[in-house]
């Protein structure tokens, strides 16, 4: 036990407790800022105090033949590391546990990283930008949708409707080299569409909803993972130009040929 006093000795530079029966120490040894050195070897000390870390002058701390248990033994060998712990784990009891920042991968080759949060308002204001230009861009960035989806109306039968009502006026959607978890959602808001890049996306389904697209004129779907296209592809008889090499198509739609733009 040490006295309440000791909190006072705020100028005291070594503290020796070797060799005595100390079970735990108080957190008040936080205030002794002016420590170097602290030697706690024999004793039964099983814990330290996370305030420990707040020893911003300690040079030497001594622990050895303790049963100590938090912080491990194997940390206390790099002790500004074993520190900046006992002060996150302080922090996490008087304020609660850290948030975690989870990290968006963009690039190539998923070698970017970035805040999702960071990345969530970064995509919102390219949505919002394209609302008035016409035109998105969004090439490697780790999308995995056609962004500003909305549910419109819910269907118990799970058929539920989609919009994108902030692109209802988008001319050219580029989304090239992606990785989407699903086929792309293809709504009717997307109705004004010219120009639809969608190459090595790891698409492996286009869905009906792809008529939605009357007015579409270029659509690059090369390099997926496709094996089929939707029977309502040929509804699409404003397109001009269409490549879907280098996927697994083994069957095209019977009446193709309706594509006559």
């Amino acid at each position: 036990h040490l006295p309440a006093s000791c909190g006072k000795l705020q100028r005291l530079q070594s503290m020796s407790l070797q060799s005595n029966r100390f079970e735990k120490l108080p957190p008040l040894i936080g205030k002794l800022t002016g420590l170097k050195r602290l030697m706690l070897g024999n004793n039964a000390l099983e814990t330290l105090p996370y305030e420990i870390g707040f020893l911003t002058s300690l040079q030497e701390l001594q622990v050895f033949n303790n049963p100590l248990i938090d912080p491990p033994y194997e940390t206390i060998s790099d002790l500004p590391a074993m520190m900046w712990a006992c002060r996150q784990k302080y922090w996490a009891i008087l304020n609660g546990p850290v948030p975690v920042v989870t990290a968006h991968q963009t690039g190539a080759g998923d070698e970017v990283y970035e805040p999702e949060p960071a990345y969530k308002i970064r995509m919102a204001r390219k949505v919002e930008e394209a609302a008035a230009t016409g035109r998105l861009e969004l090439q490697l960035q780790g999308v995995y949708e056609i962004p500003g989806a909305k549910c419109i109306e819910r269907n118990a039968k799970g058929d539920d409707k989609w919009a994108h009502p902030h692109l209802e006026g988008l001319r050219v959607l580029k989304m090239s080299m992606n990785h989407f978890k699903q086929a792309p959602l293809l709504t009717e808001s997307l109705g004004n569409l010219r120009v639809l890049w969608l190459k090595a996306c790891e698409i492996k389904q286009l869905n009906e909803d792809v008529d939605n697209l009357q007015k579409l004129r270029e659509l690059i779907l090369e390099e997926n993972e496709l094996t089929e296209l939707p029977r309502t592809f040929p509804r699409l008889r404003q397109l001009q130009l269409f490549n879907c090499a280098r996927n697994n198509i083994y069957h095209l739609p019977e009446d193709l040929g309706n594509l006559t733009a």
